[in-house]
């Protein structure tokens, strides 16, 4: 059975562009904190577009994610930088409360490797559990090569996505309501 779920955003807004030009990619973690206390990788989802065909494809995957988890999914998304991508992530909140999705802001502080580590730590003890899915070889493949890989994008989702799914929701929500 399966409990509480996170999906965490690592934002980008570029598309390819040709001749070598590798961007980074918007990736989505989607896991779940299940009963056992083990976690699962549920979905994970990635693409590169623009800012506004990146936001309407969040929208899209809210209402996914509304749709086959009610009430039990809530998002976070990794702020943008400086003044205009705070204002854009205040955006693309508002657009994504209004849709009924709980979304949460936060900017990452620290290392990537070692923002990863207790996701490694809890996947190397058989705590993570990998879901079927077609984002499931690129998943592996950036994993394995992080940090040293071309792309971090779904190790920052995923990893982000772990610790929230792994602290107790009235941490936090503030909401010690029963």
């Amino acid at each position: 059975a399966a409990g509480r779920m996170v999906r965490y955003w690592d934002l980008a807004g570029t598309e390819p562009k040709g001749r070598g030009h590798d961007p980074d990619f918007t990736a989505g973690a989607l896991l779940c904190r299940m009963l056992d206390q083990r976690t699962a990788i549920v979905d994970v989802a990635r693409f590169r577009k623009s800012i506004a065909a990146r936001d309407a494809e969040l929208e899209s995957v809210a209402r996914a994610d509304l749709t086959a988890y009610p009430s039990r999914v809530t998002w976070w998304i990794e702020a943008e930088a400086g003044i205009a991508g705070e204002e854009r992530t205040a955006t693309l909140v508002r657009r994504l409360q209004a849709l009924g999705m709980a979304v949460y802001t936060e900017h990452a502080t620290g290392k990537k490797p070692i923002r990863a580590e207790p996701l490694a730590s809890a996947a190397e003890a058989g705590n993570v559990l990998l879901c079927q899915g077609p984002w499931r070889d690129a998943f592996r493949s950036e994993l394995a090569d992080f940090p040293n890989g071309m792309h971090d994008d779904q190790a920052d989702a995923a990893s982000g996505a772990f610790t929230k799914v792994a602290i107790n929701r009235a941490v936090l929500t503030g909401d010690f309501s029963i």
